[in-house]
């Protein structure tokens, strides 16, 4: 049986994730417009959303990665692996400062209302909770995956040549 051409599907799917990646990213800035950093419940309302959609870009990177390792992109495993890493930490970053921002924010809410709003800042801190070491495994693994195999081969000669090296040794102490 003939053996099927992978990378034409496989370069499909970069275009593919980076949808995948970019429309929530689009939504979260457009869902933001006008942009006012300095109003607190401007930043709690974006950052709740940060958290509650970085998942699916997440996904986006995942396939690209995978298509990247099976197309053998070193540096586009690379790329995405860092950025990856990023998202862990910038993941921190906004969870810290969505956090910072709802107790805040609860101090100045109707009573009635907080029960609401603390549903949803949970919600947000358990996407990050999860998002957060998801995308720091994803990041280590792609820069692991883009590591030489030369050296684990090296290592095996290496191996190979003190057997050959002890070996010799032994025989004459045996005698």
């Amino acid at each position: 049986m003939d053996e099927m051409n992978r990378r034409p599907v496989l370069l499909a799917v970069y275009p593919v994730a980076a949808m995948i990646a970019l429309v929530p990213a689009i939504e979260v800035g457009a869902g933001s417009w006008p942009f006012q950093p300095g109003e607190l419940s401007w930043r709690f309302g974006v950052g709740g959303l940060v958290l509650k959609t970085l998942v699916t870009p997440l996904l986006g990177i995942l396939l690209a990665m995978l298509a990247g390792v099976a197309l053998e992109h070193r540096r586009t495993v690379r790329t995405l692996a860092t950025l990856c890493l990023l998202i862990a930490v910038g993941g921190v970053v906004v969870a810290a400062m969505f956090s910072m921002d709802f107790l805040q924010l609860r101090a100045m809410v109707d009573p009635r209302m907080r029960s609401q709003m603390t549903t949803a800042a949970g919600t947000a801190l358990l996407m990050a909770a999860l998002i957060i070491p998801s995308a720091a495994a994803l990041g280590l693994a792609g820069w692991r995956a883009t590591r030489r195999e030369k050296t684990v081969v090296g290592a095996r000669k290496s191996a190979r040549a003190d057997s050959v090296l002890v070996a010799p040794r032994l025989k004459e102490n045996a005698t």
